[in-house]
């Protein structure tokens, strides 16, 4: 019996990884919110929520492609700036992401690991392109459904490669 390779078999197995992870860390997140009454939760300028776990979604899945695919570029929906500027929210985020990480560390020779708040700054700012017609890009939305994640019911961590 032969085996065959699927075409985009990395992209599938590191897009897959990162987003069961990203997946597991919101779940949990948004379980937590439910039950208390601190959401760790900023405004947008177009005053939808963001949440720690928009961040820390963003932070493992653009961390994950350009570890695996460097030349490719991410349309996020995040940048950095306002975490950068709330470091009890940035050690919040970092501290989301490591014990997400221990608790998936088998994925981690895959999807990597971030360990320091300058990585999570980085790979959140990975999202930062525009997309285009020069190439292949990533789309994400970390948390689609960020109401219904802050309420506890439907959202979803939202990944597509476009070529």
């Amino acid at each position: 019996m032969s085996h065959t390779t699927h075409p985009y078999q990395k992209e599938l197995e590191v897009a897959t990884l990162a987003v069961k992870r990203a997946s597991l860390l919101t779940k949990q997140l948004s379980d937590s919110i439910v039950q208390t009454a601190r959401s760790g939760t900023l405004t947008k300028d177009d005053k939808s929520p963001v949440t720690i776990g928009d961040f820390a979604s963003q932070a493992i899945i653009n961390h994950a492609i350009k570890l695996n695919f460097p030349s490719d570029e991410i349309v996020g929906e995040e940048d950095s700036q306002e975490l950068q500027e709330n470091s009890s929210l940035a050690d919040q985020v970092l501290s989301l992401i490591i014990k997400i990480q221990q608790e998936t560390s088998v994925y981690n020779d895959v999807v990597g690991t971030l360990t320091d708040k300058n990585k999570v700054f980085q790979s959140i700012d990975y999202g930062n392109s525009q997309g285009g017609s020069k190439g292949r890009f990533w789309a994400l939305d970390p948390i689609d459904g960020t109401k219904g994640f802050l309420r506890g019911d439907q959202f979803a961590v939202c990944l597509a490669l476009i070529e």
